[in-house]
């Protein structure tokens, strides 16, 4: 009954998350198409380029408290895990059959000299990964306490604490992950990274 409570109260603050079982249905307007112009010389073109490569490049890890919002805090990618269960001292969370779990491993840091609140879950952040370059899937939403996803914590003055992100993988990426690539997406955008 606590952990349902609990449950609601998280999806409740999630923008994304619609209670509805069905969503209302709205009458469209047939769009108006309009010829698309394309440029015809070679300098048009290598701008178009240089402008779509910028959105595809990867970020530098150093930028992770800056885009997770927590103002006066490091937050360092420690590591992953391909497990079949990830338990905490409440929770257990279990991947169905023939799955695995990747469990993305974080320290966030106050870097202050009081306690200060590190509060992911007012971001309303997504994450998604990329596995061996082939494999996307989005974070699973958790009961645990030190989910990224709806992290909120006071931490003392240079002290850190331990926060994580699941994804569920087929079974075949259990320890054969080569390449990892995590994107956060928020109101300002997405924000690459490349983890391995």
């Amino acid at each position: 009954m606590i952990s349902e409570y609990a449950a609601y109260v998280v999806l409740h603050h999630n923008r994304m998350y619609h209670g509805r079982l069905q969503d209302e249905v709205y009458e469209t307007k047939p769009e108006t198409t309009l010829p698309v112009i394309m440029p015809t010389t070679e300098a048009s073109s290598e701008e178009n380029n240089a402008g779509s490569s910028v959105s595809s490049e990867t970020e530098d890890l150093s930028t992770l408290a800056q885009v997770l919002g927590l103002t006066g805090f490091t937050v360092e990618y420690t590591g992953y895990d391909t497990i079949d269960s990830y338990e905490d001292e409440y929770f257990n969370f279990t991947a169905t059959s023939g799955r695995t779990l990747l469990v993305l491993h974080f320290d966030i840091t106050n870097r202050g000299e009081q306690e200060a609140e590190a509060d992911v879950l007012k971001s309303q952040l997504r994450f998604r990964c990329v596995v061996n370059r082939e494999k996307r899937v989005s974070s699973q939403l958790t009961m645990l306490v030190n989910d990224l996803y709806s992290f909120r914590s006071t931490i003392g003055p240079s002290q850190k604490e331990e926060a994580i992100l699941i994804f569920q993988l087929p079974g075949k990426y259990e320890n054969a992950v080569e390449t990892l690539e995590l994107t956060i997406k928020g109101e300002d955008g997405s924000h690459k990274y490349n983890l391995k």
